[in-house]
This record gives structure tokens, C-alpha cells and sequence, in this order.
């Protein structure tokens, strides 16, 4: 189940039906946002941080008292030139805590507005689980189809030792990243590309002032690290190759995505999977 809000549906269907006289009064409505900097979101045996004014829109994860995250950042572009842009340099339009686990940001202009809604579930204390998600509502303000990509940065340090994970795509809709003592697995909306490498050539490569597509290096199934690994992952709204249509005219697109913590069951298991996963894949095609 993702981490969702009740609230995040009936603010999709307020902004789609809104959205010419949002844009028309974003001038005055932006200047009302939030001063507030950061959300300090708990449950349970977890907490995570939330930013609305810097590039790491997450900037914490801890759970049962061990930071397993460097930063997770959301970058967009609109059209085919370049170059990406931290979606925190938009004008911020609303930043507010909805509950002691959950927050929502809305950033935008008078193009279209991004929301983000994060939330985190935390279990029993020592019990090494947690789960954060995130939902992202692109709104097109305009009368004609957007053409939009949005970008997602990982950095996790699981275990707060960011040198020796292992990160590894498993499907279009999945990925992993572990270490001798903690796992997290992802869940997303299908995306359209990947890339895998070690801090902090990735954030480099999203921050050239160029337009980017990323590699789809390492292939599914296939681990990269061991080391310190980051990760990325592209959704494309049209443009050259892509498989989704540009974002219609008022309408919203949802991404829905978590990060699911656990403790590795025994000792090897981690690197046992690794070594197995090639031998696997083989087997798999001669099938």
C-alpha cells in the first residue's frame, strides 16, 4: 500500500477543475506561501525530514535511531532543451504539515504547478522497519498539452556506512538497495529510464546545464556497487521516443512512489543474491 493521504485525491480532482483560475491568480496566491523550511515528520520508530526550500526534498530518514539517507531530490525540464532544474528554484506556492507523519508542498508558475505529498509509517521500535512514500501531481495551467520530464534523485547511506551499499533496477516498477544490515526496496509508477553510479557523478550529470536522458545502465537484475551508490529515475510526458503523451491541457499527471526499510534477515543473505543473480538470469533464458 502506498503511503498516501486521504486528502491527496480530492486535492487532484480541485486542482484539475481549478486549474484556469489557478493560474490566473498565481500571483497573488504565491507570495502567501509558507515561510517554514522543513517538516519534521514521525511515526513510530521512524522520522524523516522534509524540505521545501533546498535541493534535498527529503533530507533524513532514521529508523530505530540510524540515518539511512544522504538526500532524495526532484528535478524537471520542459521540452526537449535543456537543462534540469531543482524543482525547489519554482516559486512556492503552499508548504504545510498535514499530520505529525505526513506534509504537502506545492511548488509552480504560471505554466503548471508540481505537488508533492510525503508521508512515513514507521513499525515497532528495534524492529528495523519503515516506510515512506511520496506523491508528485503534475498540473498542466495551460490551454495546450505540456511536454514535461521529471527527474528523481536517490542517494540513500543505508546503515549511515554510504560506502559500502550495493544498488540494483529490478523492473521498470522496482528497485533495491542494500548492505550487509539493511535493505529498501522501491516502488514506483512505470518509469522510463535509469542510472546507477557512485556519488557524485549522477548529480553531476543531472546538473550540466544540458538537457538528460539517463543510461539504463546497470541493466534489470544486474547489481552495480559495492560503494557509494546513487540512483535516478526519468518519467518523460512526450518528446522524441516517449511513451507517455504530453500532459493534457488542465490535466494532472500522478507518480506515486515509496521506500520500503527493512533488516537484513541473516548475515550474507545480501551478498549471497548478488552472486545468485546472474546464474538466475541465465537459466531464465534458456527456459
Amino acid at each position: 500500500m502506498h503511503v498516501r493521504s486521504s486528502a491527496s485525491f480530492s486535492t487532484v480532482r480541485s486542482i484539475h477543475l481549478l486549474a484556469p483560475t489557478i493560474a490566473a491568480l498565481f500571483l497573488a496566491l504565491a507570495p502567501h506561501a509558507s515561510a517554514q523550511p522543513s517538516h519534521n515528520l514521525a511515526s513510530n520508530n521512524s522520522s524523516i525530514v522534509v524540505n521545501d526550500n533546498q535541493q534535498a526534498a527529503i533530507s533524513s530518514w532514521i529508523v530505530d535511531g540510524v540515518q539511512q539517507l544522504h538526500q532524495i531530490s526532484n528535478l524537471y525540464r520542459v521540452g526537449p532543451a535543456g537543462p534540469e532544474r531543482s524543482t525547489h528554484t519554482l516559486p512556492l506556492m503552499l508548504s504545510t504539515q498535514t499530520g505529525p507523519n505526513g506534509a504537502s508542498v506545492i511548488y509552480g508558475n504560471t505554466q503548471f504547478t508540481i505537488q508533492f505529498d510525503y508521508g512515513v509509517i514507521g513499525g515497532a521500535p528495534g524492529s528495523g522497519y519503515s516506510r515512506m512514500g511520496e506523491n508528485v501531481l503534475i498540473t498542466n495551467l495551460t490551454a495546450q498539452p505540456l511536454e514535461f520530464h521529471f527527474f528523481e534523485y536517490i542517494d540513500l547511506d543505508l546503515s549511515n556506512t554510504p560506502g559500502d551499499d550495493i544498488g540494483m533496477p529490478i523492473s521498470p516498477t522496482q528497485a533495491q538497495q542494500f548492505d550487509s544490515q539493511t535493505i529498501v526496496t522501491t516502488g514506483v509508477l512505470q518509469y522510463d529510464h535509469h542510472e546507477y553510479a557512485f556519488f557524485p557523478s549522477l548529480l553531476n550529470h543531472l546538473t550540466n546545464g544540458g538537457p538528460s536522458t539517463l543510461n539504463d545502465n546497470p541493466p534489470f537484475g544486474v547489481p552495480f556497487g559495492i560503494g557509494d551508490v546513487t540512483w535516478a529515475l526519468q518519467w518523460d510526458f512526450g518528446g522524441a521516443g516517449a511513451v507517455r503523451p504530453p500532459i493534457a491541457p488542465f490535466g494532472t499527471t500522478v507518480i506515486t512512489k515509496f521506500w520500503e526499510c527493512n533488516s537484513v534477515p541473516e548475515p550474507g543473505t545480501m551478498l549471497a543474491m548478488v552472486l545468485l543473480t546472474p546464474v538466475i538470469r541465465m537459466r531464465r533464458r534458456r527456459r
